[in-house]
């Protein structure tokens, strides 16, 4: 029993020598935990970041790969309104020429128009002159058939014996 009082007062004699070295490692080891716990939080928050970044990359892909596809997109639609416009302008040339056309042909009806006037107006002065012709003609004719009636007349007196005249 003795013995066991001298190791028990031995161990309360080391306990208490140790005490503050053993409070120490307690501290150490808490701080340990605490970093290690720390330290696992942060892994996880760079996994969870690693994630994000490879997330955000292929975000980054997905949008390269968008804006190559809108960008040919865009030069296709660029080409299409290059060839509408040509197009336009080739529409608009002919139709320019059909209205240069049109213009001319106006004119050229106008112009034949006021020749058929013309002509139309020759024609009832040709008529207006045919029928005053035709009324002298009539006068010209009674005149003739007059005379030779007097000529025939004239010519009986001459050469028909009296006896013969009618």
């Amino acid at each position: 029993m003795a013995l066991r009082y001298i190791l028990a007062g031995s161990t309360a004699a080391v306990g208490a020598y140790y005490a503050p070295a053993a409070y120490k490692l307690y501290e150490a080891e808490s701080e340990v935990t605490a970093a290690e716990r720390s330290l696992a939080h942060l892994e996880t928050r760079v996994k969870t970041y690693d994630g994000d970044i490879a997330r955000a990359k292929a975000a980054v892909k997905r949008g390269a790969a968008e804006f190559a596809a809108a960008r040919a997109e865009a030069v296709v639609a660029v080409e299409a309104t290059t060839r509408a416009r040509r197009a336009q302008e080739a529409a608009t040339r002919v139709l320019e020429d059909a209205l240069a056309a049109e213009a001319k042909m106006t004119a050229k009806v106008a112009a034949v128009q006021a020749e058929t006037r013309r002509d139309e107006t020759r024609i009832v002065e040709a008529t207006r002159r045919k029928e005053s012709s035709a009324a002298e003609r009539v006068r010209a004719e009674l005149a003739v058939q007059r005379a030779r009636g007097a000529a025939v007349k004239a010519a009986e007196a001459i050469s028909l014996p009296p006896a013969l005249r009618w």
